[in-house]
């Protein structure tokens, strides 16, 4: 295509990064933003600067550090995000039928069907740990060695099957038994 094909490319690149780049920067205030508290503290211009500071100052000092192991932090990513859906997974489509209550999800009491046990759902973290150690057995992210069943099953599908057991076990036997959750039997 040439240089002005390849600049052209290029720039759609580039335009397509920047949209992916602002939604992460946004979705990361926004996440700052429940945190009680903070949201007073810090205004909006404040937390693009938090949020963005630590980036500027990694990528104008010590790119190499970061992007030369890029791979093995998307790794790890992949084995926290497949637990975290499996967890998801079983809470919306077969605790909740697919139903959430909206006030609850911006109520930070404890009369929020979401609070748990002091804000945390213990069974849901201990199930995507679970998940992770697996994913980690099976498949080391960083190293890139395996164990057996991986080369037939991936280690994302037992990671994701794990949690999902251990959460619709788990949450059965300890969460709605004390009415936590907002779960209906």
């Amino acid at each position: 295509a040439g240089v002005w094909g390849g600049a052209l490319a290029l720039g759609f690149l580039a335009l397509a990064n920047i949209g992916t780049a602002i939604v992460g920067v946004y979705v990361t205030i926004i996440g700052l933003k429940q945190i009680p508290g903070l949201d007073v503290r810090l205004g909006w211009k404040t937390t693009i600067v938090v949020v963005l500071l630590p980036v500027a100052i990694i990528a104008g000092t010590v790119p190499n550090l970061f992007f030369d192991k890029i791979n093995a932090f998307l790794y790890f990513q992949g084995m926290v995000f497949g637990p975290i859906c499996g967890v998801q997974i079983i809470d919306y489509f077969v605790f909740r039928k697919k139903r959430l209550d909206l006030k609850s999800m911006y109520d930070w009491s404890p009369r929020s069907k979401y609070w748990f046990w002091g804000g945390f759902n213990p069974v849901g973290l201990f199930s995507i740990a679970a998940g992770v150690v697996l994913y980690y057995v099976l498949l080391n992210p960083y190293t890139y060695v395996s164990r057996s069943p991986f080369e037939w099953t991936t280690a994302s599908i037992p990671a994701v099957l794990l949690s999902m057991l251990l959460y619709y076990v788990l949450t059965r036997l300890t969460v709605m038994p004390f009415k936590k959750g907002g779960y209906s039997r």
